[in-house]
């Protein structure tokens, strides 16, 4: 009986010992695959938002634009415009881009100077390039290039976005209800800007600044809001300001730059051709905006002359005045700069202030 208890003992311990090893090993886990982004296979539509009418003088180059990427795509991408605030304000639009309000929007470096404080400075008074050529505005845009490029604290502020565009407008004067000429006549006066540069311009010459975008310009001092306000030619011409102001200062005070930027999963998604076709777009969509832009400005100084309103060119004297007042904004950025971790602002300043005086000779 013992031999045959241990019989089925040893049958059992060999039959277990089979099973297991036949059995089939464990497969492991795959690691979850890395996902990368997926051209649609379709059309792709771009939604384009800007702040400005649709009548605003950049707008043609931008259109331009629109119309070479979908012709030279073969139709694979396309671009609908969302003019005159519809879908965001100037405000809001660094935030909406990123939020993936519209595709690609303007942010108006002037206006959102606490963003991109490094950036900022191409719009300060006295970093003035050559505003009424088209080789002017695109020589700014190479020079901001080549600074960003040796200079990454200028790319980095722009990290959320991608950069498209980089468009500069013509320098903002001075138009008013009375006459301006040199600094002691903006005592006391109500001067509306955008741009927190022309603010300190008015603050210094012992003005008012109040902030105003060129949409709020003509009711602004149509009732009496301000007394007058930084605008460019290119304003004049777009917002009829020649029936509001009766005196116009012809002294570039800043230049305002239109950053066109691209939401970042946006461009992602775009397929390896669309993306190198929008960067070989880039510079005759600046030139076209540029053309645009200085055609307006022209009319905008012929509606001036026609309705007998007053141009006044400052002499080298009033110019002397001008310059000693705007002269340490300069170096007021630089200390700001350098306090907010950009070492080599100083070295910045000399390189760019090099490029702008090639640039005005």
């Amino acid at each position: 009986m013992k031999r045959l208890l241990l019989f089925f003992i040893a049958i059992i311990v060999a039959s277990a010992l089979v099973l297991a090893g036949c059995a089939t090993p464990a497969t492991p886990t795959p690691a979850p695959a890395t996902k990368t982004p997926v051209p649609p296979a379709g059309p792709v539509t771009i939604k384009f938002a800007f702040d400005m009418p649709k009548t605003g003088a950049i707008v043609p180059g931008w259109e331009w634009f629109a119309s070479e990427l979908q012709k030279q795509s073969n139709g694979k991408a396309k671009v609908e415009f969302y003019g005159a605030a519809a879908l965001f304000n100037q405000k809001d639009t660094p935030d909406s881009i990123k939020a993936g309000v519209a595709d690609v929007g303007n942010i108006a470096l002037g206006t959102h100077s606490q963003l991109f404080p490094f950036n900022y400075i191409f719009c300060g008074v006295g970093i003035e390039f050559p505003d009424l050529t088209r080789e002017g505005f695109l020589t700014k845009y190479k020079a901001y290039q080549e600074l960003s490029q040796k200079y990454p604290e200028l790319s980095k502020e722009l990290a959320d976005y991608k950069l498209l565009f980089w468009c500069p407008n013509p320098a903002y004067r001075i138009i008013s209800k009375n006459k301006i000429l040199v600094p002691d006549d903006v005592k006391g006066v109500k001067l509306g800007s955008p741009t927190s540069q022309a603010g300190s311009v008015t603050k210094a010459a012992g003005g008012v600044w109040v902030q105003a975008v060129p949409n709020d310009v003509y009711e602004g001092m149509n009732k009496g809001v301000f007394d007058g306000a930084f605008v460019s030619w290119a304003h004049v011409a777009v917002y009829k300001f020649d029936e509001v102001a009766n005196y116009f200062l012809d002294y570039g005070f800043t230049q305002e730059v239109q950053q066109i930027c691209m939401n970042l999963k946006t461009w992602n998604s775009l397929s390896p051709d669309i993306q190198k076709l929008i960067g070989d777009l880039t510079l005759e969509t600046i030139g076209r905006c540029s053309d645009g832009q200085i055609a307006a400005a022209k009319r905008g100084i012929d509606n001036v002359k026609a309705k007998n309103k007053t141009i006044t060119a400052p002499t080298a004297e009033q110019k002397a005045q001008w310059d000693a007042l705007t002269a340490p904004m300069a170096d007021e950025w630089v200390k700001a700069a350098q306090g907010k971790g950009f070492a080599k602002a100083p070295e910045f300043m000399k390189d760019l202030k090099a490029l702008r005086a090639a640039a005005m000779k």
